[in-house]
């Protein structure tokens, strides 16, 4: 992330834009171990990563009219469980802007219109830590894994598309039917299944093409980016780095990415206003989630920013 400052931010803006992440990665270290502001350390560490990132976008003045662009509605003041709790978007005009609004834009994305979303559809989204959500609200799986994606292209008409591939196993285990993953996935008006010419995969083939002239390589990025919204990652230290899902729900859905910044945000505020309401959180049902959340999720958070400021996979080495 700091090889993309020095390589896109102007000189002007450049010592700003590397300020914010020597405090991210401040906060970041800080945030490791068992520290009771760690929810709230770690916000910070994200939302200095995400003026960076702004910046390195293109944003053309420094940031201080910057504000948060979320708030939190608790549904009233006394403590209560995860439903009651709700991330409100804010409708941010100029001259101040929304770092959530302009992060989400500098990255390809369109961020949530302005209003409020229950904190705990955006938890159900959260890949890593998923069955423990499962068991905190008993409800069923949401996440079907992708086997692979195939680009695909027709040289006589120069179109490209891709194909989704999944294991077939894993549909039958909970009885998902192909009509279930388009219409629950997000995939029903621009995907359709097609046969599969690989036993124990199923094929669900996209609709909609892109002419991509002399090079298919010269459109792969921009068919990718329109794939930001179908798909969650994890990331690992072994190949292939990435694992895909769709995700399943006819529920609210957020960009992974800002539902994660949104999840920190709402924990970092509790932690700082309303700790005793994320200690009764961490206490209940949510408490094994949350706990894995803080854990695992800080680095995977950290490495999808910096895939997006660089606009490539960026890989953690064994």
């Amino acid at each position: 992330m700091r090889g993309v400052v020095r390589s896109r931010v102007p000189a002007a803006l450049r010592p700003e834009a590397r300020s914010y992440l020597d405090q991210a990665e401040d906060f970041f270290l800080a945030s490791n171990g068992r520290s009771a502001a760690s929810p709230l350390l770690l916000y910070y560490c994200f939302l200095n990563v995400a003026k960076a990132a702004i910046l390195a976008a293109g944003f053309a003045t420094a940031l201080a009219d910057a504000v948060h662009g979320l708030s939190i509605d608790v549904g009233g003041t006394l403590p209560g469980p995860m439903g009651q709790i709700r991330l409100a978007v804010q409708n941010i005009t100029a001259p101040k802007f929304s770092v959530f609004t302009e992060t989400l834009k500098a990255f390809g994305l369109t961020a949530p219109a302005a209003g409020t979303y229950p904190l705990g559809e955006l938890v159900a989204q959260v890949v890593i830590g998923h069955r423990l959500w499962r068991e905190a609200t008993r409800s069923s799986e949401r996440f079907l894994p992708i086997d692979h994606i195939s680009f695909m292209e027709n040289r006589l008409t120069g179109q490209l598309w891709l194909d989704i591939w999944t294991n077939a196993s894993d549909m039958s285990r909970y009885g998902w039917t192909g009509a279930k993953i388009l219409l629950d996935g997000g995939l029903v008006a621009t995907f359709r299944e097609v046969v599969s010419s690989i036993p124990g995969l199923r094929r669900f083939e996209r609709l909609v093409t892109v002419p991509f002239g002399a090079q298919p390589s010269s459109r792969l990025l921009q068919i990718a980016q329109s794939m930001k919204y179908l798909l969650w990652r994890t990331f690992s230290t072994t190949p292939p780095y990435r694992q895909n899902y769709l995700y399943l729900s006819l529920g609210m859905r957020f960009p992974q990415l800002a539902s994660l910044y949104g999840i920190f945000f709402a924990l970092g505020h509790l932690n700082r206003y309303r700790p005793a309401m994320l200690t009764q959180l961490l206490d209940g049902p949510y408490g094994p989630f949350l706990t894995e959340f803080l854990a695992s999720q800080p680095e995977q958070l950290l490495y999808a920013f910096a895939s997006e400021m660089h606009r490539r996979e960026v890989i953690r080495s064994r």
